[in-house]
């Protein structure tokens, strides 16, 4: 909200030295595509470490879910999308219950990742974050369309969201 208040002329009613406040609401632009972002179970992942030993590590799953619900929309499918992901490492740590806005953890990785499923207007991916324990944000960057074209959103706060709170202990979810 934007308010500016003026000196107003003395028009015989209100007096001389008169102050007229008026507010405006400034409306941010809304993501043009609905997001939801699940957390996954089974982030168990086989690498190697710098002696060349397989090692099982911990990656963080999502699934991310898009629906394109503009009316104006070109009839191309969703192919690929950028998303930047907050979140957290293994590294112990100590966070407020009460942070409910606080930092957006200490890693932060940005991919591009294919879309499946129909794209018209639905389309999801499987994000695989090795290195993550959780994920706080999920911000879509861009989206690209099966004719080359781009649709950018970065910058955009509302094509960011976070992940659902439930987090399924077995792959049946």
């Amino acid at each position: 909200m934007v308010c500016n208040t003026q000196l107003q002329p003395d028009d015989g009613k209100h007096g001389k030295g008169a102050t007229e406040t008026v507010c405006k609401t400034t409306l941010a632009p809304a993501c043009p595509i609905d997001m939801h972002v699940r957390q996954r179970a089974g982030g168990a992942l086989m690498s190697t470490d710098a002696q060349g030993r397989r090692v099982e590590t911990f990656a963080a799953r999502l699934k991310l879910e898009l629906k394109d619900m503009r009316p104006d929309r070109s009839g191309q499918r969703m192919v690929n999308a950028t998303v930047t992901v907050r979140g957290w490492n293994p590294k112990a740590k100590a966070v407020p219950l009460d942070q409910g806005s606080g930092p957006n953890g200490n890693r932060v990785k940005t991919m591009t990742v294919p879309l499946i499923g129909g794209g018209l207007p639905d389309a999801s991916a499987d994000l695989w974050l090795p290195g993550f324990t959780a994920a706080r944000m999920v911000e879509l960057e861009s989206i690209t369309y099966e004719d080359g074209q781009v649709w950018k959103f970065s910058g955009l706060a509302s094509c960011r969201v976070a992940p659902d709170l439930y987090m399924p202990v077995d792959a049946s979810n």
